[in-house]
């Protein structure tokens, strides 16, 4: 299992940084990771509500079924898969900060699964780069909201 924790500051009041991150459908813009996400449930974003998500990773393209498993608006959504290879489960707290928010990820995965086996701490190295470069991305695009 690779766990890793990582936190970021956004120039951005604390909803409207809670509201584009826990709008599953937004992770493509800034998740390099992702390619898509659509609801499997009819819901708004609430505990339980289920997405289909589809990834591009360095050992292949994967789909997972995840649901959100933690929700407190304005201040926490966990997301956990259910099915798919890569079982992962996500944490991000939000806190206001200086005027700002800052972002807190506590991150669980699995790098089981993949049509390419991939060495441990290889695996373990790029997701905590990846995961860094999309917060980055996600300071970017919430920073040049006008």
């Amino acid at each position: 299992m690779i766990e890793f924790s990582t936190r970021i500051w956004i120039e951005r009041p604390r909803n409207e940084v809670f509201d584009f991150v826990s709008t599953a459908e937004n992770n493509p813009e800034w998740n390099s990771a992702v390619k898509h996400v659509e609801r499997v449930d009819e819901c708004e974003v609430e505990l339980g509500c289920r997405y289909r998500m589809l990834r591009d990773l360095p050992g292949g393209k994967v789909e997972n079924i995840y649901e959100v498993a933690d929700f407190s608006p304005d201040r926490q959504i966990t997301i956990r898969t259910l099915s798919g290879p890569t079982p992962f489960v996500y944490r991000y707290s939000f806190s206001e900060k200086d005027g700002g928010t800052e972002v807190k990820l506590d991150g669980e995965l699995i790098p089981e699964g993949l049509p390419y086996k991939i060495p441990s701490f290889l695996s373990s190295r790029l997701l905590k780069r990846g995961v860094k470069s999309n917060l980055r991305t996600l300071k970017r695009i919430m920073e040049n909201v006008a």
